[in-house]
């Protein structure tokens, strides 16, 4: 036998345990909030810019689980439709936009003069499990600035949802209530500290 046939028969007898394995299927996950539009409850015609930092792992759609404070896994084949830094910024951007009080709600890493700033450092966006509980967790920073630089209002916000389950269902479930809850309180806040300021 010349040297390609054997070559051939090398190449045929390492493709067999590849093409016998089957690669997992990827499944895609999605948070869903209803958002209500209010009507107006401050008087405000400004505009407020979101700016949003992460680690680098929450820019990615990739969903985390943490079993500990020193570990932290990210699924290969189990996906959000989208990073967690860009879930949050949509919510936010719509929780501010259904306020009504803005003339224009924006994200940017820019902010465009005489416009506030809200700015948002997400920390956590992950299932988290505690012994044989399961928990969806989310954690951010948050500091409404004035279009001069003045801080309105900062606060740590942190929610811990209790799962039904290690499911990523279930997890996206936990968090969609969880950033819901977020959005509402943080809103409800900037609206505060508008109505304090003008």
């Amino acid at each position: 036998m010349n040297r390609a046939g054997c070559f051939l028969i090398v190449l045929y007898l390492l493709s067999l345990p590849a093409c016998s394995m089957t690669m997992p299927e990827t499944r895609m996950y999605s948070i869903y909030i209803p958002v209500e539009r209010k009507a107006a409850n401050a008087v405000n015609s400004g505009s407020i810019v979101i700016h949003i930092n992460s680690e680098r792992y929450l820019k990615q759609p990739y969903i985390a689980h943490r079993d500990s404070k020193y570990e932290l896994e990210i699924s290969k084949y189990s996906k959000w439709d989208t990073s967690p830094v860009k879930i949050v910024r949509k919510e936010f951007k719509e929780g501010l936009a259904s306020e009504g009080i803005f003339r224009e709600v924006k994200a940017a890493n820019i902010r465009p003069e005489d416009f506030y700033l809200i700015k948002i450092d997400l920390k956590r966006f992950e299932r988290f499990d505690d012994g044989g509980d399961s928990f969806g967790m989310l954690e951010f920073d948050v500091r409404l600035a004035s279009p001069d630089g003045k801080e309105l209002y900062s606060d740590t916000v942190s929610k811990k949802e209790v799962l039904d389950s290690t499911s990523f269902s279930s997890l996206a479930k936990g968090l969609s209530t969880a950033l819901q809850q977020a959005v509402e309180e943080v809103s409800a806040n900037v609206v505060e500290a508008l109505n304090k300021d003008n």
